[in-house]
């Protein structure tokens, strides 16, 4: 680069000397000696800085983009969000050839990677039986490959397993003394070593990460338990939605079997008897069938999600699935349901089993807020700037200014400590914003409700 520099610099030295070349041989000499003066160290400076960017050598700001981050990551409640969002700081910062973060799966007591970047295996897993997890569960210390290579006794095990993640450095995420997952990060772009420096903000990243992690993962639980609660608060109305074409079922062929019994069917041909069957064996296997989608509507609303999968849903659909599910709940209540979505109301991209617990806690806590009859009210249109606007409009008691500023806070409740766990609507903020959806709210006591979504069009 300094030879660089000093080709520029010659040259317009030499530039400026051709140009005085009718004046005499010192004033030349002078004037060239200015241009090396005024021009060496601005071009210096201009190259070392294009350089540095261009190798990704910044040592400065990004110590202070970390540090922000791990303010700002504590609060996020989304495990895939905190993920994602870790990876892409580090990327943007340290600018490392690879980067992943492995979780600890309890159920099979494995470490499997989560996310990453620059990695070729994604199924690469880890158990307790690891040399590297069992460095970083002894030592609680990061794993930097060229000190362990360096220290006698070592296992070379630890070396290789980190190779296999084209790691040279590995940060352990410890929780209560419980090493719940690591981050592995490979060799800079910049060629650079891992500096003290680097090591003391990364490891403040780690802490923090930690935490983030198991808060996330506890609100996933918490959000899979409240699922779960709210199935078996609604066992009545299940066996009513099974009964229904159970009893019909049963009728059919009590009926059948009677007319059989008193010789109803003696004087009958062949052709009638069997024409009597079929009917009887279709309409069973129609109410076979709506029982069928019932338990299924039900099984896939308690199943946990295991991955976010976006894709073209529609509003109505949605909606009408979800009071298939609480529909029986609202009839007890009292409640009448009323919709104005248009069947023709464009699609939205989102994740459908998300979107549905989205309305389902939204409706259930709708019907709970009212006391005695009532009505919820469900409406959807498209608005000018490529949205589709929802409401879900209660006539219940409302909520009181006091604690409308909490509602989406954490474990807060305007219920009973035995009416519910206060995770509802928290859970569902957090599954809108994953959607690239907003909601928010307005009530008047003793009036009612209305929560407002909106989410962008779909392709």
């Amino acid at each position: 680069m300094l030879a660089f520099v000093f080709g520029v610099v010659v040259s317009a030295a030499m530039l400026a000397a051709h140009l005085l070349g009718g004046a005499n041989n010192i004033l030349a000499l002078i004037v060239s000696a200015l241009v090396i003066t005024f021009t060496l160290r601005p071009i210096e400076t201009w190259l070392t800085n294009t350089t540095d960017n261009f190798l990704f050598q910044k040592k400065y700001e990004y110590k202070q983009i970390i540090k922000a981050f791990i303010d700002e990551v504590i609060t996020r409640l989304n495990l895939d969000e905190v993920i994602s969002s870790t990876l892409k700081l580090l990327s943007e910062t340290l600018h490392p050839y690879a980067s992943g973060i492995f979780i600890l799966n309890r159920v099979d007591d494995k470490y499997q990677l989560y996310q990453s970047h620059g990695l070729d295996d994604k199924n690469i897993t880890f158990t307790s039986e690891s040399k590297l997890v069992i460095f970083l569960k002894k030592t609680r210390q990061p794993a930097v490959i060229k000190q362990i290579d360096g220290i006698a006794g070592v296992n070379p095990e630890i070396s290789s397993e980190m190779s296999k993640l084209k790691a040279v450095l590995v940060l352990p995420l410890l929780l209560h003394d419980d090493l719940t997952g690591f981050i592995a990060l490979g060799r800079k772009k910049s060629d650079e070593d891992y500096t003290k420096d680097d090591l003391d903000v990364l490891e403040d990243l780690a802490r923090t990460e930690s935490v983030a992690i198991g808060n996330a993962q506890l609100l996933q639980e918490a959000a899979q338990a409240e699922r779960r609660a709210a199935i078996g608060t609604m066992a009545a109305g299940i066996h009513h939605e099974i009964g229904n074409p159970l009893n019909i079922i049963n009728t059919k062929i009590q009926l059948f079997l009677l007319a059989n019994q008193k010789g109803h069917y003696k004087d009958k041909s062949k052709e009638e008897i069997v024409k009597e069957c079929e009917s009887i064996l279709n309409e069973t296997l129609n109410q076979a069938n709506r029982i069928s989608g019932i338990t299924r509507k039900l099984a896939n609303f308690a199943k946990p999600s295991k991955e976010f999968k976006p894709e073209l849903i529609s509003v109505l659909e949605e909606v009408e699935e979800t009071l298939a599910v609480v529909g029986h709940e609202l009839e007890l209540g009292r409640i009448n349901i009323e919709k104005k979505i248009p069947p023709d109301l464009p699609r939205i991209l989102a994740d459908r089993r998300e979107i549905q617990q989205i309305f389902f806690n939204i409706i259930r806590n709708a019907a709970q807020a009212i006391e005695g009859t009532g009505t919820i009210t469900v409406n959807a249109d498209s608005t000018a700037d490529n949205k589709i606007h929802i409401e879900v409009q209660d006539t219940g008691k409302g909520i009181p200014e006091d604690k409308a500023r909490r509602v989406f806070e954490p474990f807060f409740t305007t219920k009973g400590p035995s009416k519910g766990t206060g995770l509802g609507l928290s859970i569902v903020r957090q599954l809108v914003w994953r959607n690239k959806g907003e909601i928010s709210f307005h009530s008047r006591p003793g009036v009612g409700t209305t929560f407002v979504l909106e989410f962008p069009r779909g392709a």
